[in-house]
This record gives C-alpha cells, sequence and structure tokens, in this order.
C-alpha cells in the first residue's frame, strides 16, 4: 500500500472565505480512502504561500529527508496551496522528486509521465503567483490613495490610538495617556536637551523608545498633523500631505526641533578619542621642547598598584614630565587670566548691536520666505484647479503637486528656524559672556571635552614645557585685547608670567573717551595704539 502525507494550509486573509482547514483535511483524507493509500503524516498551515520558510512545512520537509522511504506521495487540495512562487514551486518539486517522493494537487491531478503536462502545470503555477502579485499591487494603490487623502491605514504610532470615523475609515486620535508625553518629548528636543536624557525624562512619563527609535519619532511629522506619502509606481517623489488626524504639536514646534536636529547633524564634531582624557588637558596641545614632536600622554602602574600619569614624546624620546607638574603649571596661568569689568561690558554692547542687526536681517528673510510661500500656495491652488477641469493629466499633476508642496514644506522650516535663530543665539551668547567672568572657575568644572576645546582657542599655537613654564609663541589675538592686568608691583610677577608664556598685554594703555553721545552709562573703552 502506497503512502502519503496530506497538508491543508489557508492564510489569515482566507480565513473568510469558507477555504476552511477542516474541509481540506476532509477531502484529502476521501481522496486518498478512495484510492487505498495510507495516510502516515499529515499537517495544517495558516501562512503565506508566497516562501517555504513555514513552521509546518519546514518541519515535514526535514522529516521526510530523515527518513528517505518514507511516504510516496505530498498531497494537497490545489497548487496554490502548495506555493504562489512559481521558482520556488519548481525547485521544490525537484527536491521531492529526489525524495522519492511525488508531489500531487487532489483536484488539479499532474501526470508527469507526459511532456506536455508541464504546460498545464506551468499554468497551474504560474496563475497564483499573478493573482498574488495583482492582489498586492490592489493593496499598494489602496494603501496609497489613502495617504494621499490624509488617513494613517497602519497600526498607530505611539501617542496616537486607531479608530474610525463616521464613515468607517480610519482614523488616529491622540492617546491620552501618551500624546502629552509626545509633547514633552518635542518640546525638551527644541531646547538643544541630548536625545539620552530626553529618553530618560519621557520614560518617567511613561513613554519608551529606542535610541535610534527616538531619533525617527522626532523626525516624523505626523505629529503635527500630517503624512509623508512614499514615492508612486508612476515616479512621482515623496511628498507630505495634510492628515486628517489632530496633531500632538504644533509646526512651529516641530520645525523648531527639525532646525536644532539638522544643525547636530551638520556641526562639525571633533573624533572622540583616548587622547580627551581629564589626566591630560593638553594632550594635542604640546610639543617637545627638544624635537617639536607633539607630545602624548600615558599611565604608569607602580608596584603598589598606583598609577602616575606623565606627558612624553614618542619622536625623539627624550622628553617626560611628570603630567601633575605641567598641570600644575597650566593651572597658575590660567589663574592669571582675568578679564575687568569694562571689556566685558563692551563685549555686551558689541554683542547686542550684533543681534539687533541679525535680528532686522532674520525679519528680511521671514518677509521674504513669506512671499515666495504665497507664491507657491497660488500655484499649487491653480494647479489644482486645471486638474479638476481636465487640463493637464493625472501624472502631471502629481509631479508638480510634489514639487510645490516639498517648496512649502522648506519654506515653513526656515519661516520657524528664523524665528527661534536670534533668540537662541542671544541664549547662546549670554552663556559665552558668563564664562569670562571667571574663565579658570569654569574651566576646572568643565568635562574634558569642553576644556579642550577652550584651552585650543587660547593656546593657538603649541605649548611647550621646558621642565619649569610653560611657554607659547602666540596666543588668542581676542584674549590679547580683553586681557588686562592693573598696575602696581603687587602685579608685576603676574605680568613677567605672562609675558614669558607668550600671552599679549594691553596694560593700560591710552586711551580714547567716547563722548556723551557716543559712549553708553559713561564707559571708558581701552585701545591699543
Amino acid at each position: 500500500m502506497k503512502k502519503a502525507a496530506i497538508m491543508a494550509r489557508v492564510s489569515s486573509d482566507e480565513q473568510a472565505t469558507g477555504y476552511s482547514l477542516d474541509s481540506q483535511m476532509e477531502q484529502l483524507k476521501k481522496y486518498c480512502e478512495q484510492r487505498n493509500i495510507e495516510v502516515v503524516y499529515e499537517f495544517f498551515e495558516d501562512a503565506s504561500a508566497k516562501t517555504f520558510n513555514r513552521p509546518g512545512f519546514e518541519k515535514f520537509l526535514q522529516t521526510v529527508k530523515s527518513n528517505k522511504g518514507f511516504i510516496d506521495y505530498f498531497l494537497f487540495i490545489s497548487w496554490d496551496r502548495f506555493s504562489r512562487d512559481t521558482t520556488d514551486a519548481y525547485v521544490m518539486i525537484r527536491t521531492f522528486k529526489r525524495l522519492g517522493v511525488e508531489t500531487q494537487a487532489t483536484t488539479q491531478p499532474i501526470d508527469f509521465s507526459i511532456p506536455e503536462s508541464k504546460f498545464l502545470l506551468a499554468y497551474y503555477l504560474t496563475f497564483p503567483e499573478v493573482d498574488n502579485d495583482r492582489r498586492s499591487i490592489k493593496i499598494k494603490d489602496g494603501i496609497r490613495m489613502a495617504w494621499k487623502s490624509g488617513r494613517w491605514v497602519s497600526g498607530a504610532p505611539k501617542g496616537y490610538l486607531n479608530t474610525r470615523d463616521a464613515l468607517n475609515k480610519p482614523l488616529l486620535i491622540p492617546n491620552p495617556k501618551l500624546a502629552p508625553a509626545i509633547k514633552s518629548m518635542f518640546e525638551l528636543a527644541a531646547t538643544g536637551m541630548s536625545q539620552y536624557r530626553i529618553r530618560q525624562e519621557i520614560k518617567e512619563l511613561g513613554l519608551i523608545y529606542s535610541r535610534n527609535g527616538i531619533a525617527i519619532a522626532l523626525r516624523n511629522p505626523i505629529y503635527m498633523g500630517k503624512l509623508i506619502l512614499p514615492p508612486g509606481e508612476d515616479g512621482t517623489g515623496a511628498s507630505i500631505v495634510e492628515g486628517v488626524h489632530e496633531g500632538i504639536i504644533t509646526e512651529e514646534l516641530f520645525y523648531q526641533v527639525q532646525d536644532r536636529l539638522n544643525r547636530k547633524a551638520n556641526k562639525r564634531i571633533a573624533p572622540k578619542n583616548k587622547k580627551l582624557r581629564p589626566e591630560f588637558p593638553l594632550r594635542g596641545l604640546l610639543n617637545c621642547n627638544r624635537c617639536n614632536g607633539l607630545m602624548t600622554g600615558s599611565a604608569s602602574t607602580s608596584k603598589t598598584g598606583a598609577k602616575h600619569f606623565y606627558y612624553h614624546c614618542n619622536s625623539c624620546g627624550k622628553e617626560r614630565f611628570p603630567a601633575a607638574l605641567i598641570n600644575n603649571d597650566l593651572d597658575s596661568i590660567l589663574e592669571l587670566i582675568k578679564f575687568k569689568k569694562n571689556p566685558i561690558e563692551l563685549y555686551q554692547i558689541v554683542l547686542k548691536k550684533y543681534l539687533s542687526d541679525e535680528g532686522k536681517s532674520s525679519k528680511s528673510e521671514i518677509n521674504k520666505a513669506n512671499k515666495e510661500l504665497d507664491i507657491f500656495n497660488k500655484r499649487l491652488e491653480n494647479l489644482q484647479i486645471l486638474f479638476i477641469d481636465g487640463k493637464i493629466e493625472t501624472q502631471e499633476y502629481n509631479k508638480f503637486r510634489a514639487k510645490f508642496t516639498s517648496e512649502i514644506e522648506n519654506l515653513k522650516g526656515g519661516i520657524s528656524s528664523n524665528r527661534d535663530k536670534t533668540k537662541g543665539t542671544l541664549e547662546e551668547l549670554k552663556d559665552a559672556i558668563n564664562l569670562f567672568k571667571d574663565l579658570p572657575k569654569a574651566l576646572k568644572s568643565m568635562e574634558i571635552s569642553d576644556k579642550y576645546e577652550i584651552l585650543s582657542s587660547i593656546f593657538t599655537e603649541k605649548l611647550k614645557f621646558d621642565g619649569k613654564n610653560c611657554r607659547t609663541p602666540n596666543s588668542n589675538k581676542v584674549l590679547d585685547l580683553l586681557l588686562t592686568i592693573d598696575k602696581g608691583s603687587g602685579e608685576n610677577k603676574k605680568r613677567d608670567k605672562l609675558k614669558k608664556i607668550g600671552l599679549s598685554l594691553c596694560v593700560d594703555p591710552e586711551r580714547f573717551e567716547l563722548s556723551s553721545k557716543q559712549g553708553i552709562n559713561k564707559l571708558s573703552t581701552k585701545f591699543r595704539t
């Protein structure tokens, strides 16, 4: 008696068609009973036939390979139950043939001994694949049309819930529990807070994102009530469309965040490597006194297990100093860098004037962008009228609509960015001014990366250590102009020390007094003569 394995398969989207697993299995068993075939293996599947990577099928195939001669037939109702991929189906049929198993559909039998029957097999295998591809296209078109109309048809993103409107069409509504956390996430991002800290803050509000997830969410326009329309099959590019759902945040806040993210992405970041260590603040800024090569730093461990840090030259190998010795000399130099009140006040006045000019320029740019925005909105309106009147084809309409929509979104982003530009710059410059008031103290509390940036801007050329003191050929010219030292015998040592390391001094030079009309609060300014 011949032996057979029988399979019944139905995918999730076929459950409602009446093509049930029990019905298939009943037909297969009746077929075997009528032909005196013994059923020795049977299994059910509820997976798609686009691939053979199906749990039930893989287990069955492994059983057949491990027990050659175990069965003679592998039976199923129709060829679309077997596979919906023509190429994979032919490969699997040959695999079973090598194992001595004949693959057969009970309602679409093929006589493999007749060569011409291969034409019929080709039809049976190709038709399901064509049908599958056609359904896939219809589904994609349906989804795209839903997106074009502003409807989200997938699972709701975090912060929203899936529901349906009065017409039973898909609709997103803000999740009352998570929507406030989403808004908070964008508000924190607009301040420039790191994404790591934002993740910690919103986690306490019940909103959990992965490291990559929060970066994607902050770029998603769905939260301001818009959708990204993917590129179409007709060649139209991606665009942003108005959604029918309610936005959790405003467009202005969304574009403020985009501006922040873009500035961070475009900012030139120094490579993060091992040279930035708090024990070696001058690594990368210190040259060998003998060969002028760049000195590095490293630690050595004593017999007691204590670590000792040294700056040393790898080029000539003749310079090696304890890091503490050089760092202490650096600290003594920094303690001498004091800024008087007058230069700081003058600096503030100059900055306010600069920001005022920047504000005027920014306002001019906003007005220009608003005019361009009106032009593109009018063009989009005219384009829609032409399309409704049937004067342009759908492909041409989609092409220009995507172009105009993209321009409109870019202009809106630029307007929002310019509005926030002056305010953000003012806050940053205020912090910079506070830094000038007590630079030595500020440097001591800084992270090593920030400290390195400040030191490299002060000492524009490399420092050298002669065994007792640090020296440099030139310093920052702005620092030269701001740095002043009072007259008096008590300051002679400070002057001498600064002269040794190469810092220029402005020691009470001749003055040019501003007239009462020019002066502000009777402020005197000092210029070099």
